[in-house]
C-alpha cells in the first residue's frame, strides 16, 4: 500500500500546526505586549508601531479553538510578540478585512480561501488546509 496511514496524516498536520505557531511566535521582538483591548479583539495590542504586532482573525466557536492558548499566553504577557485577536460571526466579516491588509493570519473555510485567493490576484497564500479528508472540488469543465 503506498497511501498515507490516518495517524501518520494527523501527524504531518500536527507538526505543521506546531512550525507555524513556532514561526509566529519567533518572529516578533522582545517588548512585552500590553493589555488593551477593543470592542472586537481581544488580546495584546501595540501602542506604538501596528508593525510589530501579528493581527489574527477567527471565527467564533471550533475555529478558535486552537487559538485558546496562544490567546491565554498573549493575554498573561508569556510572549515576546505582541498579538491582536478579532473574532467575527460569519467569514463575510473577515474577508474585507483580509483584503484590505488589516489581518496578518485568518482562520476561514477553504472556500472562503479560494474566494480570497483569486480576489486578490494570489497575494493571500493558504499555509494549512485542515479538512480532515472532506474537501471536495468541483468545476466547470
Amino acid at each position: 500500500m503506498t497511501g498515507i496511514t490516518r495517524r501518520e496524516a494527523l501527524a504531518l498536520f500536527g507538526g505543521a500546526s506546531g512550525a507555524v505557531a513556532l514561526a509566529l511566535t519567533g518572529c516578533g521582538s522582545s517588548a512585552a505586549p500590553s493589555a488593551e483591548s477593543g470592542s472586537s479583539s481581544s488580546g495584546g495590542s501595540a501602542t506604538g508601531s501596528s508593525s510589530s504586532v501579528v493581527r489574527i482573525g477567527s471565527l467564533k466557536g471550533p475555529t478558535s479553538i486552537g487559538l485558546a492558548y496562544l490567546m491565554d499566553q498573549a493575554n498573561s504577557g508569556k510572549t515576546a510578540q505582541q498579538y491582536s485577536f478579532t473574532m467575527t460571526s460569519t467569514p463575510d466579516e473577515l474577508l474585507p478585512s483580509v483584503i484590505k491588509g488589516d489581518l496578518d493570519v485568518a482562520l476561514v473555510p477553504a472556500n472562503a480561501a479560494s474566494v480570497l485567493y483569486n480576489k486578490t490576484n494570489g497575494a493571500v497564500s493558504v499555509i494549512d488546509v485542515n479538512t480532515l479528508g472532506v474537501l471536495s472540488v468541483v468545476t466547470g469543465d
